[in-house]
Protein backbone atom coordinates (compact mmCIF):
# COMPACT_ATOMS: atom_id res chain seq x y z
CA UNK A 1 0.00 0.00 0.00
CA UNK A 2 1.41 3.39 -0.99
CA UNK A 3 1.89 5.95 1.76
CA UNK A 4 0.52 9.42 1.21
CA UNK A 5 2.82 11.92 2.86
CA UNK A 6 2.47 15.64 3.32
CA UNK A 7 5.25 17.70 1.72
CA UNK A 8 6.89 17.92 5.16
CA UNK A 9 6.56 14.18 5.67
CA UNK A 10 8.06 13.52 2.24
CA UNK A 11 10.95 15.87 3.02
CA UNK A 12 11.65 14.05 6.30
CA UNK A 13 11.36 10.68 4.58
CA UNK A 14 13.86 11.80 1.96
CA UNK A 15 16.34 12.87 4.65
CA UNK A 16 16.12 9.63 6.66
CA UNK A 17 16.42 7.64 3.45
CA UNK A 18 19.52 9.68 2.55
CA UNK A 19 20.94 9.00 6.02
CA UNK A 20 20.30 5.25 5.76
CA UNK A 21 21.88 5.06 2.30
CA UNK A 22 24.93 7.00 3.49
CA UNK A 23 25.20 4.90 6.67
CA UNK A 24 23.72 1.46 5.88
CA UNK A 25 24.55 0.04 9.33
CA UNK A 26 22.49 2.76 11.07
CA UNK A 27 19.19 1.48 12.49
CA UNK A 28 16.92 3.75 10.44
CA UNK A 29 13.55 2.11 9.70
CA UNK A 30 12.56 1.89 6.05
CA UNK A 31 10.09 4.58 4.98
CA UNK A 32 10.60 6.61 8.17
CA UNK A 33 9.05 10.08 7.83
CA UNK A 34 8.99 11.77 11.24
CA UNK A 35 11.16 14.51 12.71
CA UNK A 36 12.32 12.44 15.71
CA UNK A 37 13.51 8.84 15.70
CA UNK A 38 13.69 6.99 19.03
CA UNK A 39 15.96 3.95 19.17
CA UNK A 40 15.66 1.58 22.16
CA UNK A 41 18.84 0.79 24.08
CA UNK A 42 19.33 -1.66 26.93
CA UNK A 43 22.00 -0.05 29.13
CA UNK A 44 23.60 -1.55 32.25
CA UNK A 45 21.22 0.63 34.28
CA UNK A 46 18.06 -0.19 32.32
CA UNK A 47 16.22 0.52 29.07
CA UNK A 48 16.35 4.01 27.55
CA UNK A 49 15.75 5.49 24.11
CA UNK A 50 18.30 7.34 22.02
CA UNK A 51 16.70 10.09 19.97
CA UNK A 52 17.83 11.42 16.62
CA UNK A 53 16.08 14.54 15.39
CA UNK A 54 16.01 16.85 12.41
CA UNK A 55 14.62 20.33 13.02
CA UNK A 56 14.52 23.29 10.63
CA UNK A 57 17.73 24.78 11.98
CA UNK A 58 19.57 21.87 13.58
CA UNK A 59 20.02 18.16 14.08
CA UNK A 60 20.29 16.64 17.55
CA UNK A 61 20.93 13.49 19.49
CA UNK A 62 19.46 13.02 22.97
CA UNK A 63 18.40 10.44 25.52
CA UNK A 64 14.97 9.82 27.05
CA UNK A 65 13.64 7.06 29.28
CA UNK A 66 11.79 3.99 28.10
CA UNK A 67 8.32 4.54 26.65
CA UNK A 68 5.80 5.50 29.33
CA UNK A 69 8.45 5.84 32.00
CA UNK A 70 8.20 8.47 34.71
CA UNK A 71 11.02 11.02 34.60
CA UNK A 72 12.30 10.09 38.09
CA UNK A 73 12.83 6.47 37.01
CA UNK A 74 14.53 7.56 33.80
CA UNK A 75 16.84 9.92 35.69
CA UNK A 76 17.95 7.16 38.05
CA UNK A 77 18.98 5.08 35.02
CA UNK A 78 20.61 7.93 33.11
CA UNK A 79 22.46 9.84 35.81
CA UNK A 80 25.24 7.21 36.15
CA UNK A 81 26.12 7.79 32.48
CA UNK A 82 26.32 11.58 32.59
CA UNK A 83 30.02 11.91 33.45
CA UNK A 84 31.04 9.42 30.75
CA UNK A 85 28.88 11.19 28.16
CA UNK A 86 30.34 14.56 29.16
CA UNK A 87 33.85 13.11 28.81
CA UNK A 88 33.10 11.64 25.37
CA UNK A 89 31.05 14.53 23.96
CA UNK A 90 32.23 17.59 25.86
CA UNK A 91 29.79 19.77 27.77
CA UNK A 92 26.22 19.08 26.75
CA UNK A 93 23.16 20.70 28.30
CA UNK A 94 21.01 18.56 30.54
CA UNK A 95 17.31 19.30 30.96
CA UNK A 96 16.77 16.98 33.89
CA UNK A 97 14.22 19.16 35.65
CA UNK A 98 11.62 19.00 32.89
CA UNK A 99 10.03 15.55 32.36
CA UNK A 100 8.89 16.45 28.86
CA UNK A 101 12.33 17.25 27.46
CA UNK A 102 15.36 15.30 26.41
CA UNK A 103 18.32 14.46 28.60
CA UNK A 104 21.92 15.13 27.62
CA UNK A 105 21.32 16.84 24.28
CA UNK A 106 23.96 17.28 21.58
CA UNK A 107 22.92 19.61 18.76
CA UNK A 108 24.52 21.05 15.64
CA UNK A 109 23.14 23.97 13.63
CA UNK A 110 22.39 23.39 9.94
CA UNK A 111 19.97 24.73 7.38
CA UNK A 112 18.26 21.36 7.15
CA UNK A 113 16.13 22.47 4.20
CA UNK A 114 19.29 22.78 2.10
CA UNK A 115 19.86 19.27 0.77
CA UNK A 116 23.51 20.08 0.11
CA UNK A 117 23.94 19.90 3.92
CA UNK A 118 22.46 16.41 4.21
CA UNK A 119 25.76 14.50 3.94
CA UNK A 120 27.26 16.53 6.80
CA UNK A 121 24.05 16.26 8.82
CA UNK A 122 23.88 12.48 8.43
CA UNK A 123 27.58 12.14 9.24
CA UNK A 124 27.24 14.30 12.36
CA UNK A 125 24.17 12.39 13.57
CA UNK A 126 25.76 9.01 12.93
CA UNK A 127 29.00 9.98 14.65
CA UNK A 128 27.15 11.20 17.74
CA UNK A 129 24.80 8.18 17.71
CA UNK A 130 27.78 5.87 17.81
CA UNK A 131 29.38 7.78 20.70
CA UNK A 132 26.15 7.78 22.73
CA UNK A 133 25.65 4.06 22.12
CA UNK A 134 29.26 3.20 22.95
CA UNK A 135 29.10 5.12 26.24
CA UNK A 136 25.59 4.00 27.24
CA UNK A 137 26.26 0.35 26.49
CA UNK A 138 29.44 0.13 28.64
Amino acid sequence: MARHLTPTGQFRHDFWEHYSLRHPAAPIPADYARAHLLLPLATRTGRVRLGLAMRQDEVRVYVVGAEGEWVAAARRKLDPHEAALQAALGPVPSKKSDPLHEWCVSAQSFDTRDRSNWDRMADWLEGKRQIYERVLLI
